[in-house]
């Protein structure tokens, strides 16, 4: 019994030698005695007499804007001390935690909770970063026709931009942004943005590239009966590349440096030219098809109510009007109907701008088309503008426009009449007309048409409830008539009025302007529309219920809103009348 006490006595005193051998390594502690933990990650102390660890928001992390930092203790009371610098907070070193913290550059935050009677929480530390957002481009990188200005961006403040426009590396000694960077030519600008204490950006970039514009022939395609010379221009510091013998032209293809004379009866001959500026890429290829016919070009040059379906136009010969001519088109309010009709074309969003066109020949066809472009003129209905060598005012208005160098590339000219009211005034009409085709036509004798002569095209005016023997009636026909004899170009703005799509004819009913017939009790807009409802001639006048409106103008055709159809069928019309002058043979 003795000796089993004090068996028991040794092992406890060897317990108690062990315990003060190992007790540091199974219980650690710092100087003062507390349990000390480098993070907030490790595994949870249940020590009720310790302090809970603080818990810092948000989670260390990299972040490209300020934030707000926060930190908590779930003991209560208990008084949060941290530092910013790295170092162990105590209450004796480090800063007491009143509010959140506004970080914004990279930082370590280090904290520790403490509360009398209880031992000191583990630090609990966040580790911050800031990178800067990416660098952003304005405009975007696409395809432009001419140069842009282009804006280095960030989100946040008091960064600087370094950037290439050759598309190597940016560094911190690259370029440094001040100012937009001017492109004109293909280029690519990779940029980054730096700040104090943050990260760099990542790199971004942008590839511009740029079209040149697409080559101008001259003169208008088309059938001559004289030898022409045909020349071709392009935007300055360009080269053309052109071919003749029916392939399409590529920077293999001969540069043009002089004009091309064209000659012979019966020859018929199609140029093809495109144009590339250095760095750029290369034009859309422009197409003209000339022939020669001594005897007089006898093609039907007549543009009339059988011509008001666009969809008959082959694409290319749309193309061609746009790439080749320019047209100066005066006209007062019932002229502006050609204009509202392709304004609606333009507009439709199935088109996808197909049909665009524009004053400066930026967009699509060149067409100059407001009054101011050729002033002086009066509407045809009097003879009072006519001068003591029997011009027109609007004829020696036309001329001074024409013999302007800056006017030199109109290639066509037509005028666009409310009234033509009287026999005598359509003879004016036509003696003045043919006097400025002698002068500035095709082989005219002012000079400037051996190099850019012009096609003027006849037209006449409205109908007026007068029916085919009143004055319009004989006018439309008498200019309808000189133009099939004298192989003229001719819009027949009657006869558009006269007509349906279907076919049927009004002029006996005593059509109007505004297409009501048999004394205003009918509309030959509404019963058409109404007869082919869901068709696109539909949606082009009325719209299609939703973002496009359809033909919301057409002047002195608005009595009835489906009468706007007036304006849709002049417009597609017109489009006739430039694809023909383009070149395009309709049968």
């Amino acid at each position: 019994m003795i000796k089993t006490a004090k068996m028991g006595v040794i092992f406890l005193l060897f317990l108690g030698i062990l315990q003060g051998c190992l007790g540091e390594r199974l219980n650690p502690q710092d100087p003062k005695g507390r349990h000390y933990q480098s993070t907030g990650n490790d595994p949870v102390d249940n020590d009720p007499l310790k302090v809970a660890a603080p818990v810092i928001t948000p989670e260390e992390d990299v972040y490209n804007t300020e934030i707000e930092v926060t930190i908590t203790c779930s003991t209560v009371d208990a008084d949060i001390f941290y530092t910013l610098d790295g170092t162990e907070p105590s209450r004796d070193n480090g800063l007491r935690y009143t509010g959140s913290l506004a970080i914004i550059e990279e930082i370590i935050v280090r904290a520790r909770a403490f509360k009398e009677s209880m031992n000191d929480s583990d630090i609990t530390e966040a580790s911050y970063s800031f990178q800067v957002p990416n660098v952003t481009f304005s405009p975007a990188g696409g395809t432009y026709s001419s140069q842009r200005n282009v804006v280095l961006s960030t989100s946040v403040n008091e960064t600087s931009i370094r950037f290439t426009t050759n598309g190597s590396q940016p560094g911190p000694t690259s370029l440094l942004y001040s100012s937009p960077v001017p492109v004109s030519q293909n280029t690519v600008i990779r940029a980054l943005a730096y700040r104090n204490n943050w990260l760099a950006s990542n790199t971004t970039q942008a590839n511009y590239s740029f079209s040149t514009a697409a080559p101008i022939i001259s003169p208008a395609p088309g059938t001559y009966d004289y030898d022409i010379t045909i020349t071709i221009t392009a935007e300055e510091g360009a080269t053309i590349y052109y071919t003749i013998d029916g392939t399409t032209p590529t920077t293999g293809s001969p540069v043009y440096q002089n004009a091309i004379t064209f000659s012979g009866d019966g020859s018929t001959m199609t140029v093809r030219a495109m144009a590339m500026k250095p760095n750029c890429n290369t034009s859309s290829v422009t197409a003209s098809s000339f022939s020669i016919n001594t005897a007089g070009y006898t093609g039907t040059t007549i543009i009339d109510h059988t011509c008001r379906d666009i969809s008959q136009i082959p694409e290319e010969w749309i193309t061609a009007a746009k790439n080749t001519l320019h047209i100066a088109y005066q006209h007062t309010s019932h002229g502006s109907q050609l204009i509202s009709g392709m304004r609606t074309l333009e507009a439709f969003p199935s088109f996808n701008n197909f049909y665009a066109f524009s004053e400066d020949g930026s967009v699509g066809l060149h067409l100059d088309s407001y009054d101011p472009i050729i002033p002086g003129y009066h509407d045809l209905i009097t003879d009072r503008d006519i001068d003591e060598t029997g011009n027109t005012i609007w004829s020696t208005a036309t001329r001074n426009y024409l013999n302007n160098p800056n006017n030199f590339h109109i290639n066509v000219v037509m005028w666009g009449w409310c009234r033509i009211s009287d026999d005598d005034n359509i003879t004016t009409y036509i003696e003045n007309m043919e006097r400025l085709i002698s002068e500035y036509g095709p082989g005219g004798i002012n000079p400037r048409a051996i190099e850019h002569p012009v096609q003027f095209v006849f037209m006449n005016g409205c109908t007026r409830n007068w029916g085919p023997t009143g004055a319009p009636g004989r006018a439309a026909a008498q200019i309808r008539e000189h133009c099939e004899t004298n192989n003229r170009w001719y819009y027949d703005f009657y006869s558009m009025e006269c007509y349906d799509p279907d076919g049927n004819y009004y002029d006996d009913n005593y059509v109007d302007d505004n297409l009501n017939y048999n004394g205003g009790s009918n509309n030959w807009a509404v019963e058409y529309l109404n007869r082919h409802p869901g068709e696109l001639v539909n949606t082009l006048t009325m719209g299609d219920g939703g973002s496009f409106n359809g033909c919301t103008s057409c002047a002195h055709s608005e009595v009835y809103r489906e009468a706007t159809l007036n304006c849709v069928l002049k417009g597609e019309a017109a489009w006739h009348l430039w694809a023909r002058l383009a070149g395009w043979d309709s049968n």
